[in-house]
């Protein structure tokens, strides 16, 4: 083989093998207190709601507004992902709806729930994706009072998409904040397209600062 083909053939290996390094280092990681996380931590069950986290469903149409947000066994798993046994959205209410229309009850808890962490081109794209841990789509269940004109019990399925602006700077508060509008259809309720806004953030039980990189 000439000095040339040797040439170029070394110059394609090295900037294959730079392609994949830039590929695996883009891969995010929890990091806790400056390390990297290599198995678990656990996250404070209840999370502190900046903005009211608010269910907008425009076909209905009709809001749903929460006050407050807990977990039952929330936790980061490494490498950047997480879980919970159940959310609970707390003080929920009606806003807007049809006259009369309310909730049974003012708690819609989840199903098991799986977080899964995807990094932008800059740490204000970075996404954090909430879904449900087993097969079937069914995020929750929400039911509706008599007085909601055709709801009864009805269907939240699908994932939620959700800003994580400042996941790759260490704090010991995280936000995590609803894309409204601006989220992919991914989150029906009642069947109809639904989306989040509102703001809660997160932290860990150690009160130790984290991040993801």
């Amino acid at each position: 083989m000439s000095k040339i083909k040797l040439i170029i053939v070394g110059l394609i290996a090295t900037f294959a093998f730079s392609a994949l390094a830039a590929s695996a280092s883009a891969a995010p990681e929890w990091h806790v207190n400056g390390s990297q996380l290599l198995t678990t931590v656990g996250l404070s069950t209840t999370t502190k709601v900046e903005q009211s986290l608010v269910f907008t469903i425009p076909a209905l149409p009709l809001t749903l507004s929460c006050a407050s947000l807990s977990g039952v066994k929330p936790e980061l798993v490494a490498k950047a992902s997480g879980r919970a046994s159940e959310l609970m959205f707390g003080g929920c209410k009606v806003p807007t709806g049809p006259s009369g229309c309310e909730l049974e009850e003012s708690t819609i808890p989840t199903e098991p729930v799986e977080a899964l962490l995807a990094t932008g081109t800059a740490s204000p794209d970075d996404k954090v994706a909430i879904k449900p841990q087993k097969s079937k789509n069914v995020f929750a269940e929400v039911l509706f009072n008599r007085h909601c004109s055709g709801l009864g019990t009805e269907p939240i399925d699908g994932e939620i998409v959700l800003d994580a602006p400042t996941g790759q700077t260490e704090l010991v508060e995280q936000p995590v904040v609803g894309l409204s509008t601006k989220e992919p259809a991914g989150l029906t309720v009642a069947r109809a397209a639904a989306y989040l806004s509102g703001q809660a953030n997160l932290k860990l039980l150690s009160g130790l600062k984290w991040s993801f990189k």
